[in-house]
C-alpha cells in the first residue's frame, strides 16, 4: 500500500473532531482539584512531604503535619529526623478541616561522604581518555575551563565501594 497524502490529511484533520466525543475532565480548567498528599518520603535523615492544598501554590495556613514510624510517633511539623528504616506513617491536618493520610515504606540509608576533585581536561573528551586522566587535586569552588570536575561517593560505614561522576 502506498502512501496517500490526500488520506493522510484527512486522518490528521479528523482526530480533533474525533476528540470531540471524548468524556470532558471532572474538574474544570479554573479549579485546582481537592486537597492531596503529593509526596512523601525521606531526604538525608528527614521526613518530607508536599501537600497540595488545592488552592493553589500555597496554603492559607501552615499545616500540621503529624509523623510515626511503624506506628510509633517521630514528631510533629516540618523536617522531622527519622532514625531508621520502616513505614513512614503521616497525617495532614489542614485549617479547612480536611485530613490527609498516607504511608510509605522508607529503607536504610548509609551515610555518604562526597569529594570533589579537579583533573586536568584531555583534548579527548572521550571516556576511555576521561578515565586515564590522573593527578586529581581537591576541588574549592568552581573548575577553571581547562579542567574536569570528579565527584566520587564513599559510604561512611567503611564498608568497599565508591561511585565516581
Amino acid at each position: 500500500m502506498a502512501f496517500d497524502l490526500d488520506h493522510a490529511c484527512a486522518a490528521v484533520l479528523l482526530f480533533p473532531l474525533l476528540g470531540g466525543c471524548a468524556e470532558p475532565f471532572t474538574v474544570e480548567r479554573q479549579e485546582l482539584g481537592p486537597p492531596r498528599l503529593a509526596a512523601m518520603g525521606v531526604e538525608d535523615g528527614v521526613a518530607r512531604a508536599a501537600i497540595w492544598s488545592g488552592e493553589g501554590a500555597w496554603h492559607s495556613a501552615v499545616p500540621e503535619l503529624s509523623w510515626t514510624l511503624d506506628g510509633t510517633a517521630l514528631g510533629t511539623g516540618f523536617d522531622v529526623e527519622v532514625p531508621g528504616p520502616g513505614t513512614l506513617g503521616l497525617a495532614v491536618r489542614l485549617t479547612d478541616g480536611t485530613e490527609l493520610e498516607g504511608e510509605v515504606s522508607v529503607g536504610a540509608w548509609p551515610a555518604l561522604s562526597l569529594v570533589r576533585q579537579a583533573v586536568a581536561r584531555p583534548d579527548d573528551l572521550s571516556r576511555a581518555a576521561r578515565l586515564e586522566v590522573v593527578d586529581p587535586v581537591p576541588l574549592v569552588g568552581s573548575a577553571t575551563a581547562d579542567q574536569l570536575v570528579r565527584v566520587t561517593a564513599r559510604r561512611d560505614d567503611g564498608s568497599s565501594g565508591s561511585e565516581r561522576w
